[in-house]
């Protein structure tokens, strides 16, 4: 989850904002602060896991798989459980917790009902993330 929680971590406006101050006079105009707020994420999501297979085939070759189709087999079954978990439920629960990190400290208690306010609103990621992937030929 870790990969994906830096993407998406990092890939927010005011976090930009933070980390790449020279960048401060592009974000202040409004039109290209609403494509990159719309896009950015997805587009980094979907540049990261363009180049993941490779590394995944590479991977299951280090492990000492002869075959080639197997070691395709092993790749792809690696990116299945990437996406899964990483992707689907990283992003979920991770982009909720990140971003509500202070209050689930005061109150502990409220985990629960934070991910069930914030999950509906990590629809329209998914949606753009879909169309992208979609528009983009990785779908």
């Amino acid at each position: 989850m870790i990969p994906i929680g830096l993407i998406s971590a990092f890939t927010t406006l005011p976090n930009l904002r933070k980390l790449l101050p020279f960048l401060k006079v592009i974000l202040d105009e409004i039109t290209i602060r609403t494509v990159l707020g719309a896009y950015l994420p997805q587009l980094a999501l979907v540049v990261f896991l363009a180049l993941l297979p490779k590394f995944l085939l590479f991977l299951s070759k280090e492990e000492g798989i002869t075959y080639e189709s197997h070691a395709e087999r092993g790749a792809s079954g690696k990116y299945f459980y990437f996406l899964v978990f990483n992707v689907f439920i990283g992003l979920t629960l991770g982009g909720t917790l990140f971003d509500s990190l202070m209050d689930i400290e005061n109150h502990p208690n409220s985990i629960v009902d934070k991910l069930a306010q914030s999950l509906p609103g990590k629809a329209t990621f998914f949606i753009t993330f879909i169309a992208l992937k979609f528009f983009v030929g990785y779908g």
